[in-house]
């Protein structure tokens, strides 16, 4: 009988050691580089500027050069995929102070990321947008209540 215990707990112990390596393959050694990663929950609150000029995405401007755009609002929200793709951000635009704003579902892929010279580690967030654009884009609604996601015209 105590052969027999012995045996089990040797299988058991034997058992969860090879389990434990089956389910720790869903972690990443993923190592965080400023150059190429942002974590979501610094976008979150980060101004939002328009241009009507063209934008490429990591092109680089002049000192002061971002007065030149439309300070549109700032990011309140990030919707992701199911997949884990970022698929839109929500922007509050217009009002004062949050008074007669509104929420708009900006394209991730719409917006660019602009640095300023001689400041590496910074960078501005630009879509290109008019103000009349701006200012008719649908209102982004999330129903909490109903845990769902309406867009309205």
């Amino acid at each position: 009988m105590k052969q027999f215990l012995t045996t089990t707990a040797a299988a058991i112990v034997l058992g969860t050691t090879a389990m434990a390596d089956g389910h720790s393959s869903v972690f990443s050694d993923m190592q965080f580089d400023p150059k190429m990663n942002i974590n979501a929950s610094e976008m979150i609150g980060m101004r939002v500027y328009a241009s009507e000029a063209s934008i490429e995405n990591e092109m680089v401007i002049p000192a002061g050069g971002e007065t030149e755009w439309d300070d549109i609002g700032e990011i309140n929200e990030i919707v992701l995929t199911r997949a884990g793709d970022i698929q839109s951000v929500i922007v509050g635009v217009g009002g004062f102070l949050g008074i007669g704003e509104k929420d708009v579902a900006v394209n991730m892929s719409e917006i660019r990321f602009v640095g300023e010279e001689g400041e590496d580690d910074d960078f501005f967030l630009v879509v290109e947008a008019t103000e009349v654009g701006i200012q008719d884009a649908p209102t982004y609604e999330y129903d909490q209540l109903t845990n769902t996601m309406d867009q309205d015209s």
